[in-house]
C-alpha cells in the first residue's frame, strides 16, 4: 500500500515529466551566485586545475602565496606540482618597422604548491561565506556530508565529491535547487553503491530531475526553476540521442529510489538493498 509521501513523489514526477515532454515550462531564471573566487588557481590552465581537483581541493598556492595570505604550511606537509610556462622577452619589428617587445614561450617548469587543507592561519574570504538554512540540510548532516560555500568560478554552481567514506558538497550558489542537485548525487551513490566518474548523462539527469521534484515538494524559494532544469536535462538528453521526456522516463525508477531515500520513504526490501549497497 502506497504512503501519502510515495503518492506525492509519483504525482510530482509525472507532472514534471509531462511538462518537460510538452516543452511547457517557464523561462529559465538567473541563478544567484556567491562572489567570484578570486584566488591564484582561478588563472591556472585547465590541466593544472585538474591536478588540483584530484587533490580534493578548490584552492592551492605556492609557499610564498600562502605567506602573503597570512597562512602557514603545516609541518611535514608535502607539495604537489603544477606546470608553469617559462617565457622570455624578445624585441621585434611590426609591419610599420616599429620596434616592439613580446614574450616567447621557452618551455615549462614545475612549481610546488600546497592545498588550503595543508595550511593554517588567517581565515580566507571565501571561508566566511554563509549558506542559507536549506530544506533537507539535516539529511546531509545525518549522512555526515561536509557542506560549505565556495566562491563562484564560472565553471559550475556546485559539486558533489566522495572519496571512500568522506563526502562533501561545495556550493557556489545560495539557491536551494543547486543544493538539492548535489544532495541527489549523494543519495544516488547510496542507491547504486558507487557513482560513475565525471559528468555521466544518466547521473546528471537523475540528480536534476530529483532536485526539481524536491523543489516542488519541500522547496521554499518562490521563483520557479522548471525552465532551468528543463534546459539542463535537455543538454544531457541530447548527448544520449533522446528527447527530454524519454530521457526522464528512462531513469524514472532511479529517481524514485533517490527521492525515497532523501525523504525517508522506504519499503522493507529497499532498506535491505540500501544497507547491502553500503556494505559492498
Amino acid at each position: 500500500m502506497k504512503t501519502d509521501r510515495q503518492e506525492l513523489i509519483q504525482k510530482t514526477l509525472q507532472y514534471i515529466i509531462h511538462l518537460f515532454s510538452e516543452g511547457n515550462v517557464p523561462q529559465a531564471i538567473k541563478i544567484a551566485t556567491f562572489p567570484k573566487l578570486d584566488i591564484p588557481s582561478s588563472n591556472w590552465s585547465l590541466s593544472n586545475r585538474i591536478l588540483m581537483y584530484l587533490r580534493n581541493t578548490e584552492d592551492a598556492r605556492t609557499w610564498k602565496q600562502w605567506q602573503k595570505a597570512q597562512r602557514q604550511v603545516k609541518k611535514e606537509e608535502k607539495a604537489f606540482y603544477i606546470f608553469a610556462p617559462r617565457k622570455y622577452k624578445v624585441k621585434c619589428k611590426d609591419d610599420n618597422g616599429e620596434e616592439n617587445e613580446k614574450y616567447v614561450l621557452k618551455g615549462f617548469s614545475v612549481v610546488p604548491v600546497f592545498t588550503v587543507e595543508q595550511t593554517e592561519g588567517e581565515i580566507l574570504d571565501y571561508q566566511q561565506l554563509e549558506l542559507p538554512r536549506f530544506p533537507l540540510l539535516e539529511k546531509a548532516q545525518d549522512w555526515n556530508i561536509d557542506v560549505s560555500a565556495i566562491g563562484f568560478s564560472s565553471d559550475y554552481y556546485g559539486y558533489y565529491q566522495s572519496s571512500g567514506e568522506q563526502e562533501k558538497i561545495r556550493l557556489a550558489s545560495p539557491h536551494e535547487i543547486v543544493f538539492f542537485h548535489e544532495l541527489a548525487h549523494s543519495s544516488h551513490r547510496r542507491v547504486l553503491g558507487k557513482l560513475k566518474n565525471g559528468q555521466n548523462e544518466e547521473q546528471e539527469i537523475v540528480a536534476e530531475l530529483s532536485a526539481q521534484v524536491l523543489a516542488q515538494i519541500v522547496g521554499t524559494q518562490i521563483e520557479s526553476t522548471l525552465g532551468n532544469s528543463f534546459l539542463y536535462i535537455k543538454s544531457y538528453a541530447q548527448r544520449m540521442g533522446k528527447d527530454v521526456g524519454v530521457a526522464c522516463l528512462s531513469v524514472l525508477s532511479q529517481v524514485e529510489k533517490v527521492l525515497h531515500l532523501i525523504l525517508d520513504v522506504h519499503t522493507e526490501k529497499e532498506v535491505i538493498k540500501h544497507e547491502s549497497n553500503l556494505c559492498s
